[in-house]
């Protein structure tokens, strides 16, 4: 099957193909670069550790308990759907600690219209030798106002489990 480059919106528009996150590797040379992310999360640069792809991961969980990272994503259109990719292991041999990972759609002053995407993944559910990849669609278009996608990820270690490393996030239109 061929794929073309555009989507056609069902308002007659068109979307365009690719990804739409910024900096969905960590590969910037400022790491957390186009994300927002409080203290609890921070990034490696391989050989030293392991990265999906490239040279350099987001870390979760390590220097502060609690770690949140999210980035509002444009370019959404009304009618699509959208598949959320990303690559996730556990930060050391103590496994995972719970991860909560939200898309949500926002309109143009970024108001929250609803919740497209929700996945919790469990405590010690993750690997600590290789990655795992997390392919997920959202089951419903985009609403008729949206035009920004909130991605967030969200884990607490104090309870149980260890850091989780987050790399190669993706967005890309259906």
């Amino acid at each position: 099957m061929k794929h073309e480059h555009f989507n056609r919106k069902s308002s007659g528009g068109y979307s365009q193909k690719g990804n739409l996150v910024y900096n969905g590797g960590f590969e910037d040379s400022e790491r957390l670069q186009g994300w927002v992310a409080n203290e609890g999360v921070d990034f490696f640069c391989a050989p030293e550790e392991i990265s999906h792809q490239g040279l350099a991961a987001a870390r979760l969980g390590f220097i502060s308990n609690y770690a949140f990272l999210y980035q509002d994503v444009s370019g959404i259109f009304p009618g699509c759907y959208y598949q959320l990719n990303c690559y996730l292991i556990a930060g050391s041999n103590l496994g995972n600690a719970p991860l909560w990972i939200t898309l949500r759609y926002l309109d143009i002053n970024k108001r929250d219209l609803g919740l497209a995407i929700e996945i919790m993944i469990e405590q010690f559910t993750l690997s600590n030798t290789s990655y795992s990849g997390f392919l997920n669609i959202t089951s419903l278009p985009a609403p008729h106002s949206a035009r920004y996608a909130r991605i967030a990820f969200e884990t607490d270690t104090s309870d149980s489990g260890g850091h989780v490393d987050l790399d190669d996030v993706s967005l890309v239109s259906l």
